[in-house]
Formats: C-alpha cells, sequence, structure tokens
C-alpha cells in the first residue's frame, strides 16, 4: 500500500542519516588519529601504522580488516621491503618479505605518474581500490596502462590487498600501504581519502627524516672525532669504539633474521653507530679515573657507571638519532642475569642492540692489553664469551658471536 510504502521510505531514510552520521564521527576520529600519528619519528610511525589502523577499525568501525601492512623503500637493497605488517591471522605466507620495484604495485604508481593526462582520476595514483579496478580499465585507452593494470589486479588479489595507499615525494614511491579486505562491508571513499591523507603525511615524515639525517650526520662526525680523541689519552683503549662498533656490525649481520633482532630496520648500520658513540659520555669522567692503573674504588666505580647515560643525553640533542640507537648506548652495561647497571634490566628487557654491544665490549676489553694484565688470545676470550651465555649474555647473540667469528669477522687488526 501507499502508507506502507511511505513507512518503509520514512524508516530506511532515518537509518541512513544515522548511518551517515556514525560513518563521519568514526572518519573524524580516524582523521585526528592520523594527526597525531605524525608527530614521531617516521621509523616509529611506520612500524605503528599498521597496528593503529587494524585497532582503529575494531574500535571505531565495530569491524576487523584481514591485515594492514606497510613497504617502505631500501635505498641500499634497491627494493621495497616489509616494514610492518599486523594481520588477523598468523599465517602472513601471502606477504612477501620484499617487493622489486618493477613488479606490479609500484610499477603502477610509476605508470599513473607518467600518464597523468591517460587517467581521468588522477587520485588513481594516490590510492588504489580493488572493487573498481575494473571499471577503471574500461576508461583506459592506452595498452600500456591497460596491461599494468591488468598485473596489479593480479598482484592484489595475490597479496589479498583490498585497498593500495601510495607514498609518495614528488616523483619518488618511498612507501605504500596495503590493506586487506574488511569483515563486514567494503572501504568507503571517505576512508581511502582518509587513507590518502595519511599516506601523504607518511612521506613527508620521511622525507624530513631524510633531511634531518644529512643534518645529523656532520654533528655524528664530530662526536665520533670527540671520541677517538677520548680514547687517543688511554694507549690501553685506542680504537676501542671503533673496533665494538666493527664486531658488533659483523654479529648484527648474523642476526637480521632472528627475532627479536628482526624488529630493527637496518640492524647493521645501527649497531655500528651505538658502538662508535657507547663510551661518548665517559668524556664527563675524570682522567684520573678513566687512567688508573689498579682497581677503582666504589666511589670511583659509581662515578664511571654513569657513563651510558652520559652518552644518551650526549646524542639525545642530536634528536634524530633512532630510538634502538639511543636504547643500545643507554643499556650496554646490562646482563641477561639482571645483575649489570643501567636500569637493572635482564633477559628479553634488555634492549636487542644494547645485547649485541656488550658481548663485543667485553670481547674488545678482554683482547686488549691492560695495565693490570696482558690481553687475552682471541681463543680464550671467546671461551670466556660462550661461558657466560645464559648468565651476562644474550644466547642468540653468543652463538651469532661464534658465527662472525668462525667467518673471521673478529680479528682485533684487520690487514
Amino acid at each position: 500500500s501507499f502508507a506502507g510504502s511511505f513507512a518503509y521510505l520514512f524508516f530506511q531514510q532515518k537509518y541512513d542519516q544515522k548511518r551517515f552520521r556514525q560513518q563521519n564521527a568514526q572518519l573524524s576520529h580516524l582523521k585526528e588519529a592520523t594527526r597525531t600519528a605524525i608527530e614521531v619519528h617516521w621509523e616509529n610511525l611506520l612500524k605503528n601504522i599498521p597496528a593503529f589502523v587494524t585497532q582503529l577499525y575494531r574500535q571505531e568501525f565495530n569491524t576487523d580488516i584481514e591485515y594492514a601492512a606497510v613497504y617502505f623503500y631500501d635505498k641500499k637493497r634497491a627494493e621495497y621491503i616489509l616494514f610492518s605488517y599486523k594481520a588477523k591471522k598468523v599465517d602472513t605466507a601471502y606477504l612477501p618479505k620484499s617487493i622489486l620495484k618493477t613488479d606490479p604495485m609500484p610499477d603502477w604508481f610509476g605508470r599513473a605518474i607518467a600518464s597523468q593526462t591517460n587517467i581521468k582520476n588522477p587520485a588513481l595514483s594516490e590510492s588504489i581500490k580493488y572493487e573498481e579496478l575494473e571499471y577503471l580499465k574500461d576508461h583506459l585507452t592506452d595498452l600500456n596502462l591497460i596491461d599494468s593494470l591488468e598485473k596489479l589486479k593480479r598482484s592484489m588479489e595475490k597479496l589479498r590487498a583490498d585497498v593500495c595507499t601510495y607514498c609518495f615525494y614528488q616523483d619518488r614511491l618511498l612507501a605504500f600501504m596495503l590493506l586487506g579486505k574488511r569483515q563486514k562491508g567494503s572501504y568507503s571513499e571517505g576512508e581511502i581519502n582518509t587513507f590518502s591523507l595519511l599516506s601523504h603525511d607518511i612521506s613527508m615524515a620521511i622525507r624530513s627524516g631524510e633531511q634531518q639525517d644529512e643534518v645529523v650526520k656532520s654533528h655524528l662526525d664530530a662526536l665520533v672525532a670527540v671520541g677517538t680523541a677520548l680514547e687517543e689519552k688511554d694507549a690501553y683503549t685506542k680504537g676501542h669504539s671503533e673496533r665494538v662498533a666493527r664486531y658488533g656490525q659483523a654479529i648484527a649481520i648474523e642476526l637480521v633474521d632472528v627475532f627479536p633482532y628482526t624488529r630493527i630496520y637496518d640492524l647493521p648500520e645501527k649497531t655500528h653507530l651505538a658502538g662508535l658513540l657507547h663510551d661518548i659520555g665517559k668524556i664527563g669522567v675524570l682522567d684520573s679515573i678513566l687512567l688508573k692503573p689498579g682497581k677503582l674504588t666504589e666511589e670511583e666505580f659509581k662515578s664511571l657507571q654513569k657513563h651510558p647515560l652520559a652518552s644518551l643525553h650526549i646524542i639525545q640533542s642530536l634528536g634524530s638519532i633512532s630510538e634502538e640507537v639511543r636504547d643500545g648506548i643507554e643499556s650496554h652495561h646490562e646482563k641477561y642475569d639482571g645483575t649489570g647497571y643501567g636500569k637493572g634490566a635482564k633477559g628479553h628487557r634488555i634492549p636487542p642492540i644494547a645485547r649485541i654491544i656488550a658481548v663485543v665490549d667485553a670481547y674488545d676489553a678482554m683482547t686488549s692489553d691492560r695495565p693490570y694484565r696482558k690481553a687475552m688470545s682471541e681463543e680464550v676470550a671467546k671461551e670466556e664469551i660462550n661461558r657466560v651465555s645464559g648468565t651476562q649474555f644474550d644466547p642468540k647473540a653468543v652463538e651469532a658471536f661464534n658465527k662472525a667469528y668462525a667467518k673471521g669477522k673478529l680479528k682485533r687488526d684487520i690487514s
């Protein structure tokens, strides 16, 4: 009847209005959260984005998404690496650890940027929604673009991705974010636009980080020079930080695929930097303590124990040093059983880079002459490192130490 139809339309309109208000509220929460997210270091931002997105959908949209993942372009490897992800299920074999620049996902971005005049919707170089690919393909005339789009479709199917948002600066694709299927409904245009804004903020954070790194490098060179001059005062510690950095990098290379070390992007380079700077805080320790040939008094030892925190305070002034490096420097005198000094951390609570520095710092000390003893041989020092594995040192770091040692990477003198 007419009345029945009118009632249906009336309540349907009320339902649509309510649903629209809810979506607007949810999107406003998403936009507000993205604004606060960009205030952190770009590495932390990329690490936290997937968990942030999946949690937000669960809390604000009352639904789960299959996964969220971020791929970041690693200049040294010249490929996009799986920087971080959060998935509903444990099995994520469909997400490769790396994606080449020539693969369909990055390739489409390059072609879309180069062919903006042939693509009616410029936003397609920012975000791609899987369910719209067929429609887009039907409205393209460029055969190369159509072929690229078809490859992109197959790639998104393989990756189980419903949405891909590109994080770019000018014509450089710095990273891209993939979103799996929504458990309820599909991604709205408002959500896609918001993710495009988030991708833009990610791009700006990465680019800002690149610029800061260029500035910080000159300051780091000055700090390393200060540390070298500090060690020059004592013939027994000359070259110590450089060796710790070299040994640490060699061990880190053996740990890049070992949990929890896998969590740290560019682990070898960061360990090397932490090794160079781990003792810079000794600049505030009296020479009478640093150069004392005999045993330190309790008071003198307490003064020496402050140097990791002093090192941290010095490098914090640079601003752009990553959290993993800072933590590695601050905690490099912790022991695996909790009897070290610093924060009194033990086991898995000791930062990964600190665990590596602890091993190589001790190894270099044992293989160096001291006023009160001659240096141990490398083999004897290796045996001692292994003897205290699990008490003083992380067993995984010791295992990596043994691998690097067997490859001849821990030689004191290199020619």
